[in-house]
């Protein structure tokens, strides 16, 4: 029975059980339509607290879950009546034990993201597209806010359906990412236009 969490891990996932803790997440490619279309909530914020704990009805062997609190938050498609905002994901650290999923993207305290929520408190990752649906927001001084993926790479346009991005992350392509502005604009004409990106 010690072996369950891996288990039920593996079958959420859908990967084989003999898959090794080093195997990569296998996620479906979504592209900018859909992930606009699929969230259930789109909104920056600024990552201000972790707190992960042990699910309270698990057990001997309880899944771990972080807690990860948003503040200083916009809302770009729903609301949430708050001034700050929750999102849950499996894995963390507790009292000596460790979840780690490979392959899932990690949210560091004090940074700003922009993320499109799925499933909040029901899915094991509830971002769209798991690191294709979470990006990181550059601060600059004096300069606007700039927006690269969640592996740091500078999103430099929106083509067609398609998000690209740049295939460095120097300081130089940084410069040359798309501003916070533009990029929620890409997002709010989807909603708006009637299924345009």
């Amino acid at each position: 029975m010690k072996h369950l969490p891996g288990i039920v891990l593996a079958a959420l996932l859908g990967l084989p059980l003999w898959a090794g803790p080093a195997t990569a997440l296998s996620v479906v490619e979504r592209d900018f339509g859909e992930l606009v279309d699929r969230a259930e909530l789109v909104l920056v914020g600024t990552a201000s607290e972790q707190h992960s704990y042990a699910d309270p009805a698990g057990g001997p062997r309880p899944w771990i879950y972080t807690d990860i609190t948003f503040t200083d938050l916009e809302f770009i498609k729903g609301e949430v009546p708050s001034t700050h905002y929750t999102l849950r994901i499996s894995g963390g650290r507790v009292a000596g034990r460790a979840l780690d999923i490979p392959g899932l993207p990690r949210f560091k305290t004090g940074e700003r993201y922009l993320i499109f929520v799925k499933g909040n408190g029901r899915l094991f990752f509830p971002v769209v597209g798991v690191h294709q649906g979470m990006f990181q927001i550059l601060r600059q001084s004096g300069g606007p806010a700039r927006v690269l993926d969640a592996g740091g790479k500078p999103v430099v346009a929106i083509l067609g359906r398609h998000v690209v991005t740049a295939p460095t992350t120097g300081r130089a392509a940084q410069r040359e990412a798309m501003t916070l502005e533009a990029f929620t604009a890409r997002i709010r004409g989807r909603l708006h236009g009637g299924g345009q990106p």
